[in-house]
């Protein structure tokens, strides 16, 4: 088997950003939006946060992939209410810290490390 390339797995983690913000846009109730967290944590979620470590100086992979996140953690007409039983909330705040804290470290990193310091 032929590994893909950095391009097309970029191709790749763009469209389904895309894809899967506009699915996540649609669920407006409870029930669907908690099936829907159920699917994608914890087989497909850190997926995003591997990407965003390795694409954080790409503005097209990681402008989806935060407006995903974003979308994913909107409150709109009340679907973020767990059961007080599971730590979906939990975990969708400490996938989402994760994922800020991984951008705001790298590209700190990268702006350190390519701008010269003036005298």
């Amino acid at each position: 088997p032929k590994l893909a390339s950095l391009d097309e797995i970029q191709s790749l983690i763009i469209g389904i950003s895309r894809d899967l913000r506009g699915l996540c846009s649609s669920l407006v109730s409870k029930q669907a939006y908690t099936s829907f967290f159920d699917w994608l944590y914890p087989s497909y979620l850190p997926l995003f946060l591997k990407a965003l470590y390795v694409f954080y100086d790409r503005k097209d992979v990681y402008n989806p992939l935060l407006k995903f996140f974003y979308e994913l953690t909107s409150n709109r007409q009340e679907r973020l209410i767990f059961d007080s039983t599971k730590p979906s909330a939990y975990l969708l705040f400490r996938e989402t810290s994760n994922l800020l804290y991984i951008f705001q470290t790298k590209t700190l990193l990268h702006v350190n490390t390519t701008i010269p310091e003036s005298d």
